[in-house]
């Protein structure tokens, strides 16, 4: 039997909207006609009602201590080769029809040529020309580019290009080409990425180092390099304004096609067949077009598989077999390094579309949901889960979004599992939209899956209505005693007081302070649930003594660019905003008493805990304060409730967890200390400066330093509930207050009577 594909058109309508009928009552005649269906290339539009790629993950060789991964290629015997890399030597493997791995030797590239200790191989390819390549830079020797040819993969020499020796310099920095990605045509022309060039280019070299030519192609999004491949003696790539895939003969010198094709800006890998068939990859699938095609046809959905996981991104791909195809994708992780290889092979016992299917819903995109729902899938293959996320590249009023939400919510309709994020979420506890989902929490806390410090602070009554899957952390750098101060307003003006050598802490916006301050003392101005006039005054004119106190101004200038910080728009205020000083590094001179900044990452709190160890600053949290990430819920009048309910569990467990996309903190307890005891693999220094010459050089905090970090998250105890809109407009009637256009109490009362009218909608 012939493989099969579902034919979609150019923007990847549902497929769901092209399935026929398929009941059984139609008798012997349709099962012929079915069977008719199922012998012949899905071309046409229609799905047949069995058959599906399926993803399955090929083992990778067992490696030795400090042993990586560098490359997966694929050789003239069309058979996948894994190099890796042991100190200074490189080996490869070979994979066999069993799935099973054979070692070799990588003769070519342990010839003296890539032994330094300060080599960095940049890419390794299998050229149309039969020759194996290798690019790489030497920094003890010059930072320019080296490129060797093997033959027979045992010896290799060196291609002499003088373009990769050529320096471009600025000031006192020479900078030179940057070769990230390669590829070779059948007649031994070069095609090199060069990320140092200002635009994004290919350049196209002769076998003799000659310059030929120069094509514009896209940067592939989260990566360094562009998405290209080579066969015959042409390329297809990205077009760079990223809505094409052009076709280009390095012969003639020409394109010679382009197809329409919004690639996204997501990172992708291109494969072609001998017959000119085109195989590519993104987030969204596998795509197939024809030698002479113009229509671009999905054969493998990348919604229900790995291709769409944040954490991943293609690398390479590879498609086996003329009749029935096959398809191998090796992808490069983005948290920690290394590689993944996956094969996908059709299936016919399996439903060309899953039985079941549930929707979460969020206003922006997040990255735990959008893994989560490709593990789960992986897991669940008779299950679809759909991640609608209200809030695209079109953006848009938030206010606008969530209203539209709420008439679907309370008509009872609407996605199976919420995402909470930004929305009311205590009035959709008051009019039933949340449904309990104790039965799923109440387990993981007494198993001690999650971390009962955060877990706790969602109990209602007995029940649990919501619940974060990570968590960020407001952390302070400063004297003890300024950092104590923080418990509430009345004691940071105290210490102002008290304190007269240095601002409490650096200069920053208005809007930044009411945001930071908001979020911190924002329960105060609330008496009996509703804001109150008298709070709200007495709130702001503090707060302008704090403001004067750190030199705060309407608009802040950028210290390297001298452009004018851009304004977070629209009346609502997205937690990521808060506590983002971009002057927090004046601490290293001690220039302010505190410094706070909003820790989601081991990555993030880098800076602050070099900036600690150096100057003997402490460094704690905010109050015992944490803020929520990707809080779930369940909607109560669901229609799959219990899908949706294992689809929440599922969020919780160590598959979801131990990954780090950067968007916040586990919740899961031993994901939290599998985090906190990561070394990494090789030393990884940074360095951070800010406009007023503060510099700071460090590297990944010792394991001290983590087990600190990690007691400031298990310590932590007080949610940051953040009602955006709420929040948004006081923001919006309290500004012209810190400016002098109106007094505080003017401000107050424009504020309530925006906010009265907004809570009675």
């Amino acid at each position: 039997m012939r493989r099969k594909i579902i034919a979609l058109a150019l923007l990847f309508i549902s497929v769901i909207a092209s399935l026929p009928g398929c009941s059984n009552e139609n008798g012997q005649a349709s099962k012929e006609k079915n069977s008719k269906q199922k012998e012949q290339i899905a071309f046409n539009g229609k799905s047949p009602e069995m058959g599906r790629f399926m993803e399955s993950k090929i083992s990778l060789p067992d490696l030795q201590e400090g042993e990586r991964t560098v490359k997966i290629i694929r050789n003239s015997e069309n058979q996948l080769e894994l190099y890796t890399r042991l100190k200074k030597q490189y080996r490869v493997y070979r994979l066999k029809e069993d799935t099973t791995w054979q070692s070799g030797e990588a003769g070519w590239l342990n010839d003296g040529k890539l032994s330094g200790s300060n080599v960095e191989l940049r890419d390794l390819c299998f050229g149309e020309d039969g020759n194996y390549y290798a690019v790489y830079i030497d920094y003890d020797k010059g930072n320019d580019c080296h490129i060797i040819k093997s033959a027979d993969g045992k010896t290799g020499e060196e291609i002499k290009i003088p373009y990769l020796g050529v320096g471009q310099t600025s000031g006192d920095y020479t900078s030179y080409p940057a070769i990230t990605k390669m590829a070779v045509t059948a007649n031994g022309n070069l095609i090199l990425f060069d990320l140092s060039l200002s635009d994004t280019s290919l350049m196209v070299f002769s076998k003799e180092g000659e310059k030929l030519d120069k094509i514009p192609v896209a940067l592939s999004q989260n990566t360094d390099t562009a998405s290209f491949a080579a066969f015959g003696n042409s390329i297809a790539a990205v077009s760079q304004d990223k809505k094409n895939i052009i076709f280009y003969n390095t012969e003639t010198k020409g394109t010679e096609k382009t197809i329409s094709y919004d690639s996204d800006g997501d990172a992708r890998a291109f494969a072609i067949k001998k017959d000119g068939t085109v195989i590519m990859g993104d987030a969204r699938g596998i795509h197939r077009l024809a030698k002479e095609g113009t229509l671009w046809e999905t054969t493998v959905d990348g919604t229900l598989n790995s291709m769409s996981m944040p954490s991943l991104y293609f690398d390479e791909l590879f498609v086996m077999g003329e009749e029935e195809e096959r398809y191998y994708a090796s992808y490069a992780q983005t948290s920690g390094g290394g590689y993944r290889l996956m094969r996908y092979v059709f299936d016919k016992n399996v439903s060309t579309v899953p039985a079941h299917e549930i929707t979460v819903y969020s206003l922006r995109e997040n990255n735990t949901i959008r893994q989560a729902v490709s593990l789960f899938q992986a897991g669940n293959v008779d299950v679809k889960v759909n991640y609608a996320v209200a809030m695209g590249k079109e953006g848009g009023m938030v206010s606008d979004y969530i209203r539209a939400l709420n008439t679907e919510l309370l008509a009872g309709n609407g996605a199976d599992v919420l995402v909470l994020d930004g929305l009311p979420t205590d009035s959709y506890v008051e009019k039933g939209v949340l449904a309990d989902i104790s039965d799923v929490i109440k387990p993981l806390e007494e198993s001690k899956e999650l971390l009962t410090n955060i877990s706790s602070c969602y109990q209602s009554k007995g029940k649990v209505y919501q619940m974060p899957i990570r968590v960020s952390v407001p952390i302070v750098v400063g004297k003890k005693e300024g950092i104590s101060a923080m418990k509430d307003m009345d004691s940071i003006l105290s210490y102002i007081e008290k304190e007269r050598e240095v601002p409490y802490s650096p200069p920053t916006t208005y809007k930044a302070l009411l945001q930071d301050y908001l979020a911190l003392y924002a329960k105060n101005l609330y008496v009996d649930g509703k804001p109150d006039k008298e709070r709200l005054a007495a709130f702001l004119e503090k707060l302008k003594k704090i403001a004067d106190n750190c030199k705060a101004v309407e608009h802040e200038k950028d210290g390297d660019t001298g452009g004018e910080l851009s304004d977070a728009g629209d009346t609502s205020i997205d937690s990521s905003w808060l506590f983002q000083n971009r002057s927090f590094m004046g601490l290293i001179k001690k220039k302010y008493s505190t410094g706070t900044m909003q820790m989601t990452s081991i990555f993030s709190a880098q800076v602050a805990c070099t900036i600690s160890k150096e100057t003997g600053l402490d460094l704690s949290s905010i109050n015992q304060k944490f803020i929520p990430k990707c809080l779930v819920g369940l909607n109560h009048s669901g229609k799959n409730t219990e899908i949706a309910k294992k689809f929440i569990r599922f969020l919780f467990t160590k598959d979801v967890q131990d990954t780090d996309v950067y968007d916040g903190f586990p919740v899961n307890s031993s994901s939290l200390d599998k985090w906190m005891a990561k070394e990494l693999e090789s030393e990884v220094s940074f360095g951070a400066s800010d406009g007023d010459g503060n510099r700071v050089m460090g590297s990944w905090p010792d394991k001290e330093q983590r087990e600190h970090l990690k007691s400031i998250i298990k310590g932590v105890n007080s949610p940051i509930e953040m009602n955006q809109n709420v929040y948004g407009i006081i923001i919006q009637e309290t500004l012209p207050f810190f400016i002098g256009d109106i007094d505080a109490k003017q401000a107050a009362a424009a504020a309530y009577s925006k906010l009265s009218t907004y809570l009675a909608e």
